[in-house]
């Protein structure tokens, strides 16, 4: 079960990745924050953080 998580966590979390398909680099600083945005609402939902 855990190793069904962490796939899940995985994929959910690379959806919310602002990465370029050159290298794995953020693409700008707007779009890393836009992300960091993604992944706390998406852990806020999960009741992970507050």
């Amino acid at each position: 079960m855990v190793d069904r998580e962490r796939s899940v966590f995985r994929r959910r979390l690379t959806g919310n990745a602002a990465l370029s398909p050159q290298g794995g680099r953020s693409q700008n600083p707007s779009r890393t924050r836009q992300a960091v945005r993604g992944i706390k609402e998406m852990f806020r939902k999960d009741g992970l953080l507050k």
